[in-house]
């Protein structure tokens, strides 16, 4: 995570280089993290405040994406992560960017990565929002966003990250796939405005983290706009089906069967995120 820029009358104080957390981070917590969320590959890879690239190779070599981005506000740093890529030899781009007001067309990226940038723009909770809305924007439908939890900034930032939160309720497209400690999975399942088509039908889609299912419509409704209602359920079934097996297969104790190895290595992730973080 790096910086990002002031609007004017707000300021930020950048977070400083600390080369263990970086060499700890490539080697040790990005390749746990993709273990723990069960990340798979995607074709379009986005991270936000990438600051020197740490973490672009690894998503080079273990996601394999077709494109890769990273953006920074600080042109020191996306130097340095331009430098870091071509030694590398992976092919990124890297660009001078805010995550508040990003360069990119809407539904650009499959996946966008943040390592705590969100929680500590300028502008407080109003550039927190702002910076959530506009990484919901650049996502794909059924695009995932993954992300630093508050444990996670209480540990590497007990200080500054006191009272910091993500204003989650106002991204509400964005609903909770999977958590796994230190870090979050959130699936875009609509755009904003299939949200309103189904309100016109009379059917909000409420996003939340259980399985969504849509009022009745009612039966006086006409036939094209049941056309569209059966479209969007039909878009959306196999996102529903996936989250109800997923919690199905946790209650019968399949996620036991695994628990004891991923809680070994995320226990090991948890001091290395402690001792490389630190205030």
């Amino acid at each position: 995570m790096s910086t990002q820029l002031a609007l004017p009358g707000e300021e930020y104080t950048p977070f400083g280089n600390v080369e263990a957390r970086n060499g700890l981070q490539a080697t040790l917590e990005i390749p746990l993290m993709i273990r723990a969320l069960k990340l798979f590959p995607a074709a379009r890879i986005l991270e936000v405040g990438c600051g020197r690239g740490i973490a672009l190779p690894v998503f080079a070599s273990r996601l394999g994406p077709q494109e890769l981005v990273g953006i920074d506000i600080d042109p020191e740093l996306v130097e340095l992560a331009r430098q870091r890529v071509r030694s590398n030899g992976i092919n990124a781009t890297i660009l001078e960017a805010d995550v508040r007001r990003l360069p990119f067309e809407n539904g650009t990226f499959d996946l966008v990565f943040d390592f705590g940038t969100c929680y500590h723009v300028s502008g407080g909770a109003k550039g927190s929002t702002q910076a959530l809305k506009e990484i919901t924007r650049v996502l794909a439908p059924y695009g995932l966003f993954v992300h630093e939890t508050r444990i996670a900034q209480r540990i590497a930032h007990p200080i500054r990250s006191f009272g910091r939160k993500l204003p989650w309720h106002e991204v509400s497209e964005l609903v909770v796939q999977r958590k796994a400690g230190l870090w979050g999975v959130r699936r875009k399942l609509v755009a904003s405005a299939l949200f309103a088509a189904m309100t016109f039908l009379g059917n909000p889609l409420k996003a939340q983290d259980t399985v969504v299912t849509p009022r009745p419509a009612p039966a006086s409704v006409h036939s094209a706009q049941e056309g569209l209602k059966a479209g969007l359920e039909a878009a959306n079934e196999k996102i529903f089906t996936d989250r109800a097996a997923q919690r199905l297969r946790q209650r019968r104790g399949v996620a036991a069967l695994i628990g004891g190895a991923i809680g070994t290595a995320a226990g090991f992730g948890f001091v290395i995120h402690i001792l490389s973080n630190i205030d």
